[in-house]
């Protein structure tokens, strides 16, 4: 479906013209992991959590444009030095593919200038094909699409999921699900790729020196085993807040360009 020849004009609020903005996705949208720290880097699934959604908020929030940033969802979760009403998002943790989809009416309702998807490592994890995961996400998008004709859609990779006993299938599947999301994005209309996974090199390991950028495991907080951590298992599919901090400029940077472009009514 092509999107209209011009943008409806973003909503004004005293006088300014106010750009929304939906993170949409599972648990790395949730925010799991933010707080994680030594020694057991456990991925929290908390009311703390913000994620890569704080950052990015505050790198908006002080970058030049001629507008006011608004996070919209129906969740709700985030640091306390983020304002309450720039907490919103959703992201759902566990949810694959398929699952998210089911979320339509939700994201109708909060009316988005732009999404934020990230979405496929709750796929993985279960076990789901590289095929099955595409046509899941091409559903997806064209759901995206045609409900939300004229926002603007920016789609990430999934980062590394290494888990102990499947390493080398996991990693295949990864590999094969990114390389292929750039042409499947290209085929629709005012969608963008950003590739978080290769721009920050996140999540690949025990032996990754940058271990401090990934949770270690999924912790009891979260509503996971702690006897599934090391040296018994591990799953690093979740960042630290080191990790988030990383994410959130690199959302930034791709993000500030297309928020111009909307301002100036282009599409």
């Amino acid at each position: 479906m092509k999107l209209l020849s011009s943008l409806i004009l973003p909503l004004l609020v005293h006088g300014i013209p106010q750009l929304r903005i939906l993170p949409l996705g599972d648990s790395i949208t949730f925010g799991c992991g933010s707080s994680a720290a030594p020694p057991d880097w456990y991925a929290c699934c908390d009311s703390f959590s913000g994620g890569y959604r704080a950052p990015l908020w505050a790198a908006l929030n002080g970058s030049v444009i001629n507008a006011t940033i608004q996070m919209v969802g129906t969740e709700s979760n985030g640091p306390s030095w983020v304002p309450l009403e720039q907490r919103a998002h959703e992201g759902h943790p566990g949810w694959t593919i398929s699952m998210i989809k089911g979320l339509q009416a939700k994201w109708i309702s909060v009316t988005p200038d732009v999404v934020l998807l990230m979405a496929g490592t709750n796929d993985v994890s279960q076990g789901h094909t590289n095929a099955t995961m595409l046509n899941d996400m091409t559903n997806l998008l064209q759901a995206l699409r045609t409900s939300l004709p004229n926002a603007r859609i920016l789609v990430t990779s999934i980062l590394w999921l290494p888990q102990s006993g499947n390493l080398n299938n996991l990693s295949y599947t990864i590999k094969a699900y990114n390389a292929a999301l750039p042409g499947l994005i290209a085929t629709v209309p005012g969608a963008t790729f950003v590739d978080i996974a290769g721009a920050t090199g996140m999540c690949f390991g025990p032996d990754d020196p940058r271990y401090t950028l990934c949770a270690v495991c999924n912790g009891p907080c979260g509503g996971y085993n702690k006897n599934a951590c090391p040296p018994l298992g591990y799953s690093y599919c979740h960042p630290s807040g080191a990790g988030y901090s990383l994410m959130g400029g690199v959302w930034a940077g791709a993000l500030l360009p297309i928020l111009n472009e909307i301002l100036s009514g282009k599409v």
